[in-house]
């Protein structure tokens, strides 16, 4: 098996939309998102790209610099940089995803890297990336005397606390870190509180496709879950692990999920994933109430 790979921004944009003004002079977060060559599901590798100019500064503040997880170039080419992470990237070869994603970890700070491994990994597949809800769940359950929920509670919304609907994955991170979580049950109870926003996501959150917030929603929620149901079946196809998480969120605020999470961005968000194969753009006619399907109809 190798990886199937794309690379963007740290924020998820293209690289070259990143413009510097001293090509010889960057240090720039770049994120990989690589997956199985022969099945479905990415996870996030984030790597530092910088120069030597700007190593010997921050050189001249400290003593040493620990090297991993960079990639140094002598100048910034945006074109040159993909083509030699993506080299490095599917470079790597194992029997299968649970011995190639740690590999692939030693190029780029892996998504997982500090999970452990466990027997079930979400899709039934041999080691492939996903399940991300039931591997956190395990972790959290390790470490927590507290959490010790039976297998079948693990896709239980009502066994992970009192807000109606939303993401199970949110509700254990939120309870795990004691942090605030608000969810909506229905879109008509979303449109209610002005920083609702809906979370596409499928792989119980281990995949967000795409975000937008509620008050520029123009179409039913029917034909969100249609939409949901239509990019799912692209990336995903377990329409038992997708759902659609009315949420509330700050404007600008990260969305913890796999394949790097979301962004709860004015004007809506999609991930790099789907913008590459040319999906933003019926995504949105949809939402806008343009279109009933995310293939027009």
């Amino acid at each position: 098996m190798r990886a199937r790979v794309s690379v963007w921004t740290i924020e998820g944009d293209d690289l070259d939309s990143i413009a510097p003004e001293q090509l010889t002079h960057i240090a720039q977060w770049i994120r990989v998102l690589a997956g199985p060559d022969d099945g479905p599901g990415e996870e996030s590798f984030d790597l530092l790209v910088c120069t030597p100019s700007w190593l010997a500064q921050e050189l001249s503040r400290g003593p040493a610099i620990v090297g991993r997880h960079h990639l140094i170039i002598e100048r910034w080419d945006a074109a040159r940089v993909r083509a030699v992470v993506t080299d490095l990237f599917t470079g790597e070869e194992a029997d299968d995803w649970q011995d190639l994603g740690p590999r692939l970890g030693r190029l780029g700070h892996w998504e997982f890297e500090d999970y452990r491994q466990f027997e079930d990994q979400g899709n039934g597949s041999s080691g492939g990336p996903g399940g991300l809800f039931r591997r956190l769940i395990r972790a959290l359950v390790d470490t927590r005397d507290d959490l010790t929920p039976s297998t079948s509670e693990w896709r239980s919304m009502d066994s992970l606390g009192d807000e109606p609907g939303g993401s199970p994955l949110r509700k254990l991170v939120a309870r795990a870190t004691d942090t605030p979580y608000r969810s909506f049950a229905s879109l008509a109870d979303a449109e209610q509180t002005p920083s609702s926003w809906v979370v596409f996501e499928g792989d119980d959150g281990g995949q967000i496709y795409a975000v937008f917030r509620v008050r520029d929603i123009e179409c039913s929620e029917g034909d969100l879950s249609q939409l949901l149901a239509d990019i799912d079946a692209l990336f995903w196809a377990d329409e038992t692990m997708a759902r659609l998480a009315f949420e509330a969120h700050e404007e600008g605020g990260s969305i913890p999920g796999g394949m790097g999470g979301g962004v709860a961005r004015s004007g809506g968000w999609v991930h790099p994933v789907l913008v590459a194969a040319s999906l933003e753009g019926p995504i949105r006619d949809v939402v806008a109430g343009r279109s009933k399907r995310l293939h027009g109809g």
